[in-house]
């Protein structure tokens, strides 16, 4: 007999629900995002990577928040709020970055749903938002999906070259952490200092996707 998976279509995509054993059945739903097909928001672009690392280093990085500073160029640390109510990690932060136009202060909202999806929202100079999908191909391979959408301004050509921008700034960075994820070794009890982030919550929240005989394993 073949096996059956949860399926969700959300926001142009498919969502398969992944789990260990057949038993196991999705706990929340993929939510419907509201830029989705708005005409105030512009057609997606899309951008992948193959990379070497896991789900959770991925997920994990957005609450690194000292790495903002020392491999994208923030000029301070950002200003964290982190909420977590069952599935669902948010972090909302406050930042700034030198650019070639000055410096710019910005929002960060993130939003994690289990290990496979998550949203982060960009507002200051633009709005834009990116929709990042995580399918881990083996135990050494993690397929990294993003989709990219900016909110529109008056001019049809700043857009486009707004747009242009964000994707190519939010790739770049991402392919900084690539660097890092690839050569990087996970530490079950990382010695934290101030400054480091919510890791320690976020590892907290992370215990409820994992079989309890790889938690005991892994001891995260």
């Amino acid at each position: 007999m073949l096996r059956r998976w949860p399926v969700s279509e959300k926001n142009g995509m498919i969502f398969v629900y992944h789990a260990p054993e057949e038993s196991y059945t999705p706990t929340w739903e993929v939510p419907a995002l509201a830029e989705h097909e708005s005409q105030a928001w512009t057609a997606y672009t899309r951008r992948r990577w193959r990379v070497r690392t896991n789900v959770h280093e991925i997920v994990e990085n957005a609450f690194d928040v000292a790495h903002f500073c020392f491999v994208h160029g923030a000029i301070r640390l950002p200003e964290s709020k982190v909420t977590m109510n069952g599935p669902l990690f948010q972090v909302n932060s406050h930042t700034a970055f030198d650019t070639p136009a000055g410096v710019m202060e910005g929002d960060i909202d993130i939003d994690t749903y289990g290990f496979g999806l998550f949203t982060a929202r960009y507002r200051g100079l633009i709005e834009g938002l990116i929709i990042a999908a995580l399918t881990p191909i083996d135990d050494e391979f993690v397929d990294v999906r993003f989709t990219f959408t900016v909110k529109r301004v008056p001019d049809e050509a700043a857009t486009a070259f707004v747009t242009q921008q964000f994707v190519a700034d939010a790739c770049h960075q991402f392919e900084q952490d690539i660097a890092v994820w690839e050569h990087k070794k996970f530490l079950a009890r990382p010695l934290l200092c101030e400054g480091d982030g919510p890791i320690g919550l976020f590892r907290k929240w992370a215990r409820q996707f994992y079989p309890v005989a790889t938690l005991r394993a892994r001891a995260i």
